[in-house]
């Protein structure tokens, strides 16, 4: 599979069709379409992920792979997205390790919120009909990193 982050930096995307025409994408979707064994979508989605990461030399520690094992559970569209992102963000940056972006440019806020928000809902609610810990615990998860982003967001001016 290439990666989507050897490609060199993508994006910013303008629509579903451009990440569904990536080669990393298309290729996922053709893995899992083509086996009967479960879990190749989100093999796939993950190995985008941590491609990208190894691409511009982002260390993981187990924290930070066990989040992309959660990201993946989104598909490989968002996972290409995020690893434009990481791509893009490492374009120009000095040092292996300075993986940022700006979360006010573009939709980078919006998906990542976005993301986060349907995810701690679909935990809380598997939570609630399982009684599975787990679960709950993924979604407070989601709402720590939610309040995380806020954190990191600007004041508003005053006056506003």
């Amino acid at each position: 599979m290439t990666t989507v982050a050897a490609q060199g930096p993508h994006g910013p995307f303008e629509s579903e069709a451009q990440v569904l025409a990536l080669p990393d994408v298309q290729a996922v979707f053709e893995a899992a379409h083509a086996s009967n064994r479960h879990g190749v979508l989100r093999e796939g989605s993950e190995a985008i992920l941590l491609s990208a990461c190894a691409d511009v030399g982002v260390e993981l520690g187990d924290y930070d792979a066990s989040m992309a094992r959660w990201l993946a559970d989104f598909g490989p569209k968002a996972c290409a997205v995020f690893a434009a992102l990481i791509s893009r963000a490492a374009h120009g940056k000095p040092g292996p390790h300075a993986v940022t972006f700006d979360l006010l440019e573009g939709n980078a806020l919006h998906v990542l919120t976005g993301a986060l928000t349907a995810f701690r809902a679909e935990q809380g609610e598997r939570a609630a009909r399982s009684g599975d810990p787990s679960l709950r615990a993924w979604a407070d998860e989601a709402t720590i990193m939610l309040d995380l982003v806020n954190a990191a967001l600007p004041e508003p001016e005053a006056g506003r």
